[in-house]
């Protein structure tokens, strides 16, 4: 798989989209970070995934679960390294894995109530 990247270090984002793949006909995305009016950051996730064909429906949920569970442990990640971070400063600890799980619990309410193919996800957590 290849990906085509742009960072604008100004606007605080990153842009993703496929060049190249084996399995997916489209997958792209992108990231934000913008205060959050509270000393902190939200942190904006987006991304559009589909299959190069269509998945049986029993396959198809099969991998939206994995994609799922693939979407909150990146978001845990997430919290986790800003955690790590922040904690020898004196930062906020706990808020950012609190802010994360909340993230992941949207990506699964919206990925749980789309259709099959494609999936997409958004998701923001506070930090």
């Amino acid at each position: 798989m290849a990906l085509s990247t742009v960072a604008d270090p100004a606007a605080r984002t990153l842009t993703f989209r496929l060049l190249r793949g084996t399995f997916l006909r489209d997958f792209e995305g992108s990231w934000a970070v913008d205060p959050d009016g509270r000393g902190g950051s939200r942190v904006v996730h987006r991304l559009a995934v589909q299959p190069l064909m269509p998945l049986p429906p029993p396959v198809a949920e099969y991998t939206k679960r994995i994609f799922v569970q693939q979407v909150e442990a990146l978001l845990q990640d997430l919290a986790s390294e800003v955690d790590r971070c922040s904690s020898g400063a004196g930062g906020a600890g706990g808020a950012a894995a609190a802010g994360a799980a909340a993230g992941a619990a949207d990506a699964r309410r919206q990925l749980v109530s789309s259709s099959p193919s494609p999936s997409s996800s958004s998701s923001s957590s506070s930090r």
